[in-house]
């Protein structure tokens, strides 16, 4: 993981975490009217993504690891449905790709692949807000999201002939003789096509990859926003947190054409915090400065001899956002 990320990680999560602790604070001292009125508000700002893979490997856990980051836009509104009940509908985009270095790293050897990869995901979550007291809440919603994960300019490394020698041993023929892969430039010179190669050769036998994934999660959490209890002080103040289980989830491989995969219930896990500070300038308007924190954990899935590994995602959005009340 590169300093910028973690940078951004540990100071995002300082601050959403002093938002929420500060808005329940807060909350105590603050009980009127429920104010249940409609708002929306429109945003950007930048992501920054950290997607992790494990994959099985000659008995070895295979680690790939990239980090992104990506413009994004997030916008969305809150609607009344009863007296002590509400709506969210929120979405989320990647507004541009931005591609990152991947290294595949194998232990005992270290990296044995690198490449190029980018990644976009758009999100819708829907949640119904079911208001305790003033500014205190709980949502229950759905979760809906879909990503691309794409990785090409593939390339060895340092480790690659060790990693095919070490393979190759490992894997014998009916007779029980060891299968070593050599060296992809002794297979070549011996007349042998470079894209057969039974080794690991990216540059030869690889293009661009695409995972397509798409997830419905179910998610339960607990809100406090000070609109809802005094929405005519200058400073608003909220954040909230939410666990997710994932109902359906379903990838897409371009190497894999003729098979899907598809998971449901058993997936993995979500979960998620945020925090925010509004500025009213106005009666009705306000400028809002937010901090979202994502983590998805996916199992892997099977799909006959074929199989998608183990992965896990965490998003920190960084958003500034123009948010109107009438």
């Amino acid at each position: 993981m590169n300093m910028q990320f973690k940078s951004g990680r540990v100071w995002a999560g300082i601050l959403g975490i002093t938002l929420m602790c500060f808005s329940t604070v807060t909350g105590y001292a603050e009980e009127g009217k429920l104010n249940n009125k409609p708002f929306s508000y429109f945003g950007a700002g930048n992501e920054f993504i950290e997607f992790e893979e494990h994959v099985s490997v000659g008995g070895q856990n295979l680690k790939l690891e990239a980090n992104f980051s990506n413009p994004v836009q997030r916008s969305g509104g809150y609607i009344p449905l009863f007296k002590e009940h509400g709506l969210y509908i929120v979405t989320s985009a990647t507004l541009s790709s931005n591609s990152a270095g991947e290294s595949w790293d194998y232990p005992g050897i270290g990296t044995i692949q690198t490449d190029d990869s980018k990644i976009s995901w758009n999100e819708l979550n829907v949640a119904v807000a079911r208001h305790l007291s003033p500014g205190h809440h709980l949502t229950f919603g759905f979760d809906y999201y879909t990503m691309r994960f794409t990785r090409f300019n593939f390339h060895s490394a340092p480790g690659t002939d060790a990693f095919n020698t070490l393979i190759g041993q490992n894997n014998k023929d009916a007779n029980g003789t060891p299968n070593p892969y050599t060296t992809y430039t002794n297979w070549v010179n011996s007349g042998k096509n470079g894209a057969d190669f039974p080794g690991l050769r990216p540059e030869a036998n690889l293009s661009t990859v695409i995972e397509d994934f798409s997830c419905l999660t179910t998610m339960l959490g607990y809100r406090y926003d000070t609109f809802f209890s005094n929405p005519n002080t200058t400073w608003r103040f909220a954040g909230g947190v939410r666990v997710g289980l994932p109902l359906y989830y379903n990838i897409e491989n371009s190497q894999l054409p003729n098979t899907e995969f598809t998971s449901y219930l058993d997936s993995g896990y979500d979960f998620g915090a945020d925090g925010e500070v509004a500025w009213n300038f106005s009666k009705d308007f306000a400028l809002v400065g937010r901090v979202d924190y994502n983590h998805k954990h996916r199992n892997q899935i099977r799909s006959g001899n074929s199989l998608i590994p183990e992965n896990r995602v965490i998003s920190i959005q960084s958003t500034l956002a123009l948010n109107w009340a009438f």
